[in-house]
């Protein structure tokens, strides 16, 4: 099983939704991937609902707005927003202790993509990921891809791969070699730029019917890619999210 209790600097190691109804949320996913809630209290406010499979933490539910949330695992939190800020990037808010599990900023790209910062403290991140119903991917869509490789490379020390056969999809690795995430063009005009979360699954098309059997909807059907199949749904909130059904690292 791939599971986590450490990240390195500069991997995406955490995802979380904002919702206006968490325990609907709690209710969605857990019939669609088996996680199971539980509810604590939210140093910032409020209620954060940690979602388990297997024990393991896998993704957080938080009040908000509906949209998934990605988060970059870093060092030293001032220390990336002050690099961030060099490379023309925005801090939307933070960096701020969340408690005792570490210490978050909210930032955008130079282009505009939101994520997050996540310097770790009790709290390392996923305790599981490239399993079947945990946290396998993260993907950028952007409207200058050469600009962004650029620009995550100076940040995170990603280095890039053109994927063969991918029409214009290249792959990040971290400093490891690990990958950690990829960026292709923007899918159409009028679409912002984003990271969009992927969770792994058997089958992308029975996960898509099970998603529309709860509620939610079908935005891209599985198509195939040189790495497995894909496909992009919304939660009933309307919040996207994917799935991949290939293979992945441990």
């Amino acid at each position: 099983m791939g599971e986590r209790e450490r990240y390195t600097p500069g991997t995406f190691c955490w995802a979380d939704l904002g919702t206006a109804d968490q325990e609907a949320a709690a209710r969605f996913y857990g019939g669609l991937f088996g996680w199971e809630p539980e509810a604590r209290s939210n140093p910032a406010g409020g209620v954060y609902t940690m979602m388990r499979l297997y024990g393991k933490a896998v993704a957080g539910l938080r009040d908000g707005p509906a949209a998934w949330l990605s988060y970059v695992s870093i060092e030293d939190a001032d220390a990336c927003v002050g690099r961030l800020r060099e490379l023309g990037g925005i801090v939307v808010d933070g960096p701020a202790r969340v408690g005792a599990a570490g210490r978050m900023a909210l930032v955008q790209d130079r282009q505009g993509a939101l994520f997050a910062l996540w310097q770790p403290g009790e709290h390392a991140g996923a305790g599981l990921v490239n399993e079947v119903g945990a946290m396998v991917w993260q993907h950028l869509s952007t409207p200058d891809v050469g600009a962004a490789r650029n620009w995550y490379a100076q940040l995170f020390e990603w280095s890039w791969e053109e994927l063969e056969g991918g029409g214009g999809w290249w792959n990040a690795r971290n400093r490891e070699g690990w990958l950690t995430g990829s960026v292709s063009d923007l899918p159409a005009e009028g679409v912002p730029p984003n990271w969009q979360v992927s969770f792994a699954v058997e089958d992308a098309t029975a996960a898509c019917a099970r998603v529309e059997e709860l509620g939610g909807s079908t935005t891209l059907p599985r198509i195939e890619t040189p790495v497995g199949g894909i496909a992009v749904v919304r939660d009933p909130e309307g919040a996207p999210f994917g799935f991949f059904d290939g293979e992945s690292e441990p």
